[in-house]
């Protein structure tokens, strides 16, 4: 799993890569997803990306059209989300906020109620009939659509985005432009250092045909400290999928949707104690310290010369 192939990395464009991953997604074709990691930047991608979007890798939102906030929108979110506003209006002046890759939009309702000036954009047709069920203000757009000004925002979000471009060093550059001197930019990341992944392997359910790129505390910092004029106020790593874990250990099987649910169930349960909470708050001072925690956060500022 170390040979060299013609393969361009998505992130710097060089042709020397190695293959790090490879798992089974059909077992009855064959079919595999091969990732690889860049010799030069150390980015992990998907071997075979491609610069076209599939719509039909998110046509899981086909069956939440229909369905209430209530059924959509998980409180806990909207807690999470009030704890970042919460920082974030001490750093910014503004009020314009724009969420891309918004999904189902919960975030995208949340500033809208917060009283900020809000955009959500998606390419997922299914998703914009989730948010356009509840009159969310979303657009079918991408960043680079020329409906959206240079320096017209005060803060930008990608909520598990990035991973699905394959021009990331493009977006970010794009997103550079869009914010406002000073303004903020904040995304979260599925982390391929986490324990998730080391414990898992090729089981990891982060692993799918819609993720392109993989990754670290390391290459995420390197593509915007290379690359871009950001500054870095805070990157960190958190989190653990238990569920997914005990399944591997016990030597069980498991499909993605029953690992998500046991997530949010122990997620509930840990909220609902304090003492949980505590040992949460610790867990996750570990693993950031060992940059093993399963999601990477990222704060930073764009520069108030650029």
């Amino acid at each position: 799993m170390s040979s060299s192939v013609l393969v361009c990395c998505p992130v710097c464009g060089s042709s020397r890569s190695k293959s790090v991953l490879q798992k089974i997604v059909d077992t009855v074709t064959k079919h595999s997803i091969a990732l690889r990691c860049c010799l030069e930047c150390r980015a992990i991608f998907l071997e075979d990306w491609g610069e076209i979007f599939s719509p039909e890798l998110y046509d899981y939102y086909t069956e939440r059209v229909g369905l209430g906030k209530d059924r959509l929108y998980h409180p806990l979110n909207d807690a999470r989300y009030a704890e970042l506003v919460d920082e974030i209006e001490r750093l910014v002046v503004g009020r314009r906020v724009l969420d891309v890759g918004c999904g189902q939009g919960q975030f995208v309702d949340f500033m809208v109620r917060r009283g900020w000036e809000t955009l959500g954009i998606e390419l997922s047709e299914s998703a914009m009939a989730v948010c356009n069920q509840f009159a969310l203000p979303v657009k079918r757009i991408d960043v680079f659509d020329p409906a959206l000004a240079k320096e017209s925002f005060d803060f930008i979000t990608l909520f598990e985005v990035i991973e699905h471009i394959p021009a990331p060093l493009q977006m970010v550059r794009q997103i550079e432009q869009l914010l406002k001197p000073g303004g903020i930019l904040y995304l979260t990341t599925p982390n391929f250092n986490s324990m998730d992944r080391r414990v898992l392997g090729a089981s990891w359910q982060v692993v799918h045909p819609e993720h392109i790129m993989y990754f670290t505390p390391y290459t995420l910092k390197n593509l915007l400290r290379r690359y871009t004029h950001f500054e870095i106020l805070r990157l960190r790593t958190q989190n653990l999928s238990i569920a997914a874990i005990r399944e591997r250990l016990r030597g069980r099987s498991f499909n993605p949707s029953g690992v998500r649910e046991g997530d949010q169930i122990l997620r509930q349960s840990i909220e609902s104690s304090p003492a949980m909470r505590l040992l949460k708050l610790g867990t996750n001072h570990m693993l950031n310290i060992l940059g093993w925690g399963s999601t990477i956060t990222l704060l930073c500022r764009k520069s108030l010369r650029h």
